[in-house]
């Protein structure tokens, strides 16, 4: 279990514990989890469903904003200053003759695993 509190930075994983709004004189606790991606003195965005490798928000993404005032708490799960993944840049090459999908097979180890064919 991570560190609790209510501070936690842009990137992190976080599980947040707040009071969502009721009607009449009950409040009920609610939690979200997901990865900070935005934070200010008055709100949390989080995000629970998101491209891996950015922070665009699209319709593809569920994200919400919470405001400070009502969490109570911020479990943080993984402490990230997470940063979108570079795409790395591949040259074309000829594909194997020896491959239908131009990737070339990679063989398997024998070990105690591998079950011999009949």
């Amino acid at each position: 279990m991570g560190k609790v509190n209510k501070n936690c930075n842009v990137g992190d994983v976080v599980q947040v514990r707040f009071l969502d709004h009721a009607e009449g004189a009950s409040h009920i606790f609610f939690e979200i989890f997901g990865r900070v991606l935005r934070k200010d003195r008055r709100t949390l965005v989080i995000a629970c469903w998101k491209y891996a490798d950015s922070n665009e928000i699209d319709d593809n993404t569920v994200c919400y904003t919470i405001l400070r005032a009502s969490i109570r708490t911020i479990d943080i799960l993984e402490s990230k200053q997470w940063q979108p993944q570079q795409k790395t840049q591949t040259t074309s090459q000829p594909a194997p003759a020896n491959s239908a999908s131009g990737v070339a097979a990679k063989e398997k180890p024998e070990n105690v695993d591998t079950i011999p064919p009949k």
